[in-house]
């Protein structure tokens, strides 16, 4: 070996699995928003503050979809229904039509916390949220 230094293999261990640690996994979504309509009402979740903090749908119910976006507002293409879908709590309120959709069920007249977040299926965890939305029933 002329010039040239052996590197100890527990060298090149440390080094791969520092490498390693920092590749992530890819099928964990990166969000930074969640978003939800209702009919044509919108909530926007940003590390869980709604905007705005309440809204009001009619007491027979209504629709409700969910994007989850990334920073810079493009859809996270780790998010599949496969894999994830919306969760809504209490889950007596919510009768599922989709991974992303559903109904939130009506009643009488009046205001009520519902919790909203994206739960990773495969894993058994949340990924984002729950959340806190004042839903007034009209």
């Amino acid at each position: 070996m002329s010039g040239s230094k052996a590197v100890a293999p527990g060298v090149m261990v440390v080094f791969l699995t520092v490498s390693l640690v920092g590749c992530g996994d890819s099928s964990e979504p990166d969000l930074s928003t969640m978003r939800l309509l209702f009919g044509a009402a919108t909530a926007n979740f940003h590390d869980c503050s709604a905007s705005p903090v309440g809204l009001s749908i009619p007491a027979a119910g209504s629709p409700v979809s969910a994007v989850f976006f990334m920073a810079g507002e493009l859809p996270d293409p780790a998010v599949n229904s496969t894999d994830f879908e919306l969760s809504v709590d209490p889950p007596s309120r919510f009768a599922r039509t989709g991974a992303f959709t559903g109904t939130i069920l009506g009643g009488a007249p009046g205001s009520a916390v519902l919790r909203f977040g994206l739960y990773h299926k495969t894993k058994k965890h949340s990924d984002y949220g729950p959340c806190d939305l004042t839903v007034t029933l009209e």
